[in-house]
């Protein structure tokens, strides 16, 4: 379940990320700090942000600190956000990779990351293939799978 954003800063990927047919990778990298998540997103070829998402755990942040799921829920709140932002403009999120468990254990709780394949108006779908924006939240984030965290 994701979490509450508390503010966001809209999506804007220049023309110049998408490639030939129709789709940019970006990154999505957060951190906490005092509780609350701060992501990002951005391009490798790009080092400025290129929207943002902050969340707001309220009341229930003391009890999420000690969740080991705390990390996932804010990608889980950072995949929402990002498959907003991109149907306000036409886009498709079709591509989307969890890599928290990428972090050493010991720095697992405040940071959190992942990847995601946006697609814009010239991308041509294939018949049969679910894209990340037709799937569940548990499938895109691999929960049920071998795969999951």
């Amino acid at each position: 379940m994701p979490l509450p954003v508390s503010s966001s800063e809209p999506l804007s990927i220049p023309d110049s990320e998408f490639n030939e047919h129709g789709l940019a990778v970006i990154m999505l990298s957060g951190g906490r700090y005092g509780g609350d998540w701060v992501i990002g997103a951005s391009t490798n070829e790009v080092s400025e942000v290129l929207g943002e998402v902050r969340t707001e755990a309220g009341a229930s942040r003391r009890e999420l600190e000690r969740d080991p799921r705390y990390p996932y829920l804010a990608i889980e709140s950072a995949f929402a956000w990002l498959r907003g932002e991109a149907r306000k403009r036409g886009w498709r999120v079709v591509g989307f990779e969890c890599f928290n468990d990428q972090y050493r254990e010991e720095d697992r709780p405040y940071f959190c990351l992942a990847r995601a394949l946006v697609a814009n108006a010239s991308f041509v779908p294939r018949p049969g293939i679910a894209y990340a924006d037709e799937m569940t939240l548990d499938a895109v984030m691999g929960y049920g799978t071998e795969a999951a965290r």
